[in-house]
């Protein structure tokens, strides 16, 4: 392993058999879609909340919270 962890910003890394690719960064490439799409789904960015439906008109019919939570 390099000196400085996997995580540091060199995009090759010393490994067995000379320098290779970073594994790091196939990680972050392959998590970012992910990430993205979460993102999208519970409206972090303010793009992605107005695409988001909330009906607000039942939401005073259910439940109180005193009831649920207790």
């Amino acid at each position: 392993m390099a000196p400085g962890g996997l995580f540091s910003s060199a995009l090759q890394v010393r490994g067995p058999n000379g320098f290779v690719k970073n594994p790091a960064l196939t990680v972050q490439r392959d998590a970012e879609p992910a990430f993205a799409q979460y993102g999208a789904r519970f409206g972090l960015t303010p793009s992605d909340r107005t695409q988001l439906k909330v009906d607000v008109s039942g939401a005073a019919k259910g439940p109180g919270a005193e009831r649920v939570l207790s």
